[in-house]
């Protein structure tokens, strides 16, 4: 009777596992399609076929954006990147200094 129950429960396990991940999923298209319905930053309600074309530019600028990123990282050698990296970690801290200091003001 154990083995039963054990099935049971495994079962249970599973199927509320593959719910929660459906429910997810479900999520995830029900927020897209209500943000499709609603007018986004830089449209207008009343234009044609304006929301394809932001995207479509937005993702352009987005790729190419990321292209150039690409073609630095792959020109620089190993000594500008550690530069780099010294750099962004010292503007990090800075950042961090900063906030602690004001956090300790208030």
């Amino acid at each position: 009777k154990q083995h039963y129950l054990d099935l049971e429960q495994k079962d249970r396990e599973r199927f509320e596992k593959e719910s929660a991940e459906a429910d997810v999923v479900r999520l995830e298209e029900q927020e897209a399609r209500r943000k499709a319905l609603t007018v986004q930053a830089g449209e207008d309600s009343r234009s044609r076929g304006a929301r394809q074309k932001l995207d479509e530019e937005r993702n352009r600028v987005t790729e190419d954006r990321e292209r150039r990123r690409q073609l630095r990282e792959a020109e620089m050698d190993e000594d500008e990147r550690a530069e780099r990296d010294r750099l962004k970690r010292l503007k990090r801290q800075e950042t961090e200094e900063r906030q602690r200091k004001r956090a300790e003001e208030e």
